[in-house]
């Protein structure tokens, strides 16, 4: 049994960790245990021809497939809808458009007012839906299944991002030495001036490892248990009150993952606005 636990164990890790093997499932039924239907897409394979023919290694792995899909799946919904324009919005567009406008009213503006907001707008919109595009395709089944924002690349890469808008645009606002010097509140002494730099200049970079480390946590938390109710098919004996027990758990564990998808987005791009806004402020 404990040698049964540590094949799980490593079977989950290699689920949850970026691979350069992307499995397509087949439509015919696995017959023998061990065999796999459909094909594999060896991603290594492809990062060398494409590192023979450009000198790059692009180091493509399932995890940039499954951003590949999400921001695929953001232009499926989003470019009929910016395409259109109508009075009274139907269809796709009114399912979207309180959404969005959530987003504006109560993410956007109360943090960054109105001017300054529809300038950011477009950033924490396309922000808000990647991510939560990311989270949902990773629980759907093969051949996605996989959650980018499970990587610490791409939460890091994400939350650098929201740290250079802030930053840049804190410096095209009120010019680069004022939005520097204005890290610091008035009054503070000349003798500790430096300390005080230093502790505001920490804060802005700790707030989005904070972010970067939030996302990447709960993603990989979630579908890690997701992996392990996913073993006890072949952990635990073929009685039908554990199966039961199984098909329960899993079921409300995914219910409460798509929970999470939309609350880990809404959390990572409300604090993006919140931090944004703070840089773009006069006085902080």
């Amino acid at each position: 049994m404990s040698g049964m636990l540590v094949l799980a164990s490593n079977d989950i890790m290699s689920h949850l960790a970026p691979r350069y093997e992307w499995h397509l499932p087949g439509l015919h039924p696995v017959i023998h245990p061990g065999e796999h239907s459909g094909f594999t897409v060896d991603l290594a394979a492809f990062n060398h021809w494409v590192q023979q023919l450009t000198g790059i290694n692009p180091d493509v792995t399932t995890h940039v497939v499954m951003m590949g899909f999400a921001a695929l799946l953001c232009l499926f919904f989003f470019l009929p809808v910016a395409r259109s324009f109508v009075m009274v919005p139907r269809g796709l567009r009114n399912f979207l458009e309180p959404v969005l406008l959530y987003v504006r009213d109560e993410m956007v503006y109360p943090w960054m007012g109105e001017e300054d907001g529809r300038k950011f707008l477009p950033y924490i919109w396309t922000l808000f839906f990647f991510i939560l595009a990311c989270n949902l395709i990773g629980l759907l089944p093969a051949p996605f299944g996989v959650t980018a924002t499970g990587n610490f690349n791409v939460t890091g890469a994400l939350a650098v991002m929201s740290l250079l808008v802030g930053i840049i645009g804190g410096m095209v606002k009120k010019g680069g030495g004022k939005f520097w010097v204005g890290l610091v509140p008035h009054g503070v002494p000349g003798y500790l001036w430096p300390l005080v730099f230093f502790i505001e200049v920490a804060g802005l970079l700790t707030r989005h490892v904070a972010l970067m480390v939030r996302l990447f946590a709960n993603m990989t938390g979630g579908h890690a248990i997701l992996a392990v109710l996913a073993m006890w098919t072949t952990l635990m004996p073929a009685l039908l009150p554990v199966r039961l027990l199984q098909i329960l758990g899993s079921t409300g564990m995914i219910c409460f993952e798509i929970l999470i998808a939309l609350i880990q987005a809404y959390i990572f791009a409300i604090l993006s606005a919140i931090y944004i806004g703070l840089a773009l402020a006069e006085e902080h």
